[in-house]
């Protein structure tokens, strides 16, 4: 899964539901807990879509949840993504590229959801309530999205996030969360050594949202400037070292791919 391609809201949905399975001793990420976490979501547009649909989103939401009781429980083990889970968010990637939208969002998820095939205890409960692919397409026309962009971007200039400020997110994956916080910590002190540092702020490495899948160990560091310039003349110095750090690194420590985003969509 490329996280990268997700909108805020929908990065935010997937890591409300790991946080459900991991919560309920689940084994893995499924569309059940995906369900719930796109139903409660405070500001998505899913719920808004379900009160078109005549629907409480909060019933919506427990009568998913009661779906968690026949799933196993695992104790001790990482959460992971769910094969169906993996199959859902595809779906909605290949839905945002039908409609010609650039990232996938929470209504293209909501739409593979409503859209899977096969026993799926959300999908079956879905089409139970009336929802079905035709019918939130039918919502989704009746939407204000104008509305609803212009309180996104007043909650980004509020946080201070992008297109508000200027930031870049310098993001590391690799077999251990050792190996992703030295290099990390290892670009931090580059950085420091650079006359364009007095310019920006460099925040200390952090994991992602999610910060584990399929094995690999994922941390980011968050740098800021209060110019646009002043930031592009550092990341344009700092980028040839960020290449020599990583052909340093081998065995444990040996970083898998590591990638600079300026205006992330999330942090």
């Amino acid at each position: 899964m490329d996280f990268k391609k997700l909108t805020e809201k929908a990065q935010e949905a997937v890591m409300t539901a790991q946080n459900l399975a991991s919560e309920m001793t689940h084994a893995e990420i499924t569309p059940e807990h995906l369900l719930v976490a796109l139903a409660e979501q405070e500001g998505g547009i899913v719920p808004s879509i379900l009160r078109k649909l005549t629907l409480d989103p909060k019933d919506v939401a427990g009568q998913a949840r009661m779906l968690f009781e026949s799933m196993p429980k695992a104790y001790g083990a990482d959460v992971r993504l769910s094969p169906r889970m993996n199959l859902i968010v595809q779906s909605a990637q290949a839905e945002a590229t039908r409609m010609q939208d650039e990232y996938t969002s929470t209504e293209h998820l909501f739409l593979a959801l409503a859209d899977e095939k096969g026993r799926s205890p959300s999908a079956q409960l879905l089409k139970r309530l009336g929802v079905t692919k035709d019918t939130l397409y039918q919502a989704l026309t009746r939407h204000d999205f104008a509305a609803f962009a212009a309180s996104q971007l007043a909650e980004r200039e509020a946080a201070g996030l992008p297109p508000f400020s200027h930031l870049a997110m310098l993001r590391a994956e690799a077999r251990t969360q050792e190996g992703a916080r030295a290099f990390l910590d290892g670009a931090a002190q580059c950085a420091a050594e650079l006359p364009e540092a007095a310019a920006v702020t460099v925040y200390p490495a952090v994991p992602t949202s999610i910060a584990r899948v399929a094995d690999v160990e994922r941390m980011q560091m968050l740098i800021e400037s209060p110019s646009r310039a002043a930031l592009q003349r550092f990341l344009a110095r700092w980028l040839p070292d960020l290449h020599i750090l990583r052909r340093a690194n081998s065995g444990e420590a040996r970083i898998l791919r590591w990638a600079v985003d300026v205006d992330p969509l999330a942090i």
